[in-house]
Order: C-alpha cells, then structure tokens, then sequence
C-alpha cells in the first residue's frame, strides 16, 4: 500500500495489526486531531474513506491494542481518543450541556499515590478514569436565569 507511511505501518505491526486503507485513514484522523470523538464524528472525518462498521471494527481493534482509549461522558455515547504508542494520561472536562471537552493534563498526586498503593497491595495493572462535569463559560451565558420565587407571584 503505497500511501501507509511507514511510521502508521510500525504504529499498526507494534500493536499486532495489519496495514489495511481504513485503519490507515482512522490512524491519520486519531493521530493528528484531539479527540475524543463518537464513531459517527470519526466516521465523517473519514470522508468516506471508510463505513460506518468498518470504523466500529477498527475503533475496538484499536482499543484492544492499546491505541485508543474509550472515553465515557455520561450520555451513553462512547467516545474514543489516540493514546498512541506512549502511557499518556490525563482526564477531561465536559460541558454538560453541549459536551465540549477539555483535557486536563496534570493527574492529581494523591490518585497517583493511591495507584500505587494498590499494586503494593499485590494488584497488577491498575489504571483508574476520572471525568469532570460542568458548564463550559458559553454555554454558561446562553443559560437563562431562573426566576427568583418573589418575582413569580401575582
């Protein structure tokens, strides 16, 4: 396949799976663009470069190898972003009203601490997820205020 760059094709043959056009083009869309995303928004992404259950297929081939990581905002869609080749970690924070994200970098100390603690208890590859919920500042201002209770009476 002459358009795989050889980088995606060492990414892909590390996680043990083979070089196809579709996993080429989800690699380049997860790589290179912050997610997460649903599978429809990868989907679209694609730019029919591959359907809608090929990009299932590929998402839960990815997340089995350690690629991607599945991202849960509450609403019952699942989200996926790259994790890559590397252990980064972090968490999110999700406006609950228009589910726009945020990645927050920095995991708190004291969760790493207790990661810790939990393998010195004899427990093996010990991962935790932590989201934040709240209102991102736009959707803060399109929020109307309530009514306060003496304003409502006749």
């Amino acid at each position: 396949m002459a358009t795989a760059s050889p980088a995606s094709h060492e990414v892909l043959k590390a996680a043990g799976l083979h070089l196809t056009r579709p996993r080429q083009a989800l690699l380049e869309v997860m790589s290179t663009e912050h997610g997460p995303f649903t599978p429809d928004e990868i989907h679209r992404k694609l730019k029919r470069r591959a359907d809608l259950a090929t990009v299932y297929r590929g998402l839960a081939a990815f997340e089995a190898s350690g690629l991607m990581r599945r991202c849960d905002f509450g609403d019952g869609l699942a989200r996926y972003e790259w994790s890559g080749e590397s252990d980064h970690h972090h968490h999110h924070l999700i406006c609950r009203a228009c589910k726009a994200s945020q990645p927050l970098e920095d995991c708190v100390p004291r969760l790493q601490e207790m990661q810790a603690e939990l393998e010195r208890l004899g427990y093996r590859d010990v991962s935790h997820r932590m989201e934040f919920f709240g209102l991102c500042p736009s959707c803060v201002l399109k929020k109307p205020k309530a009514a306060s209770p003496i304003a409502r009476r006749p």
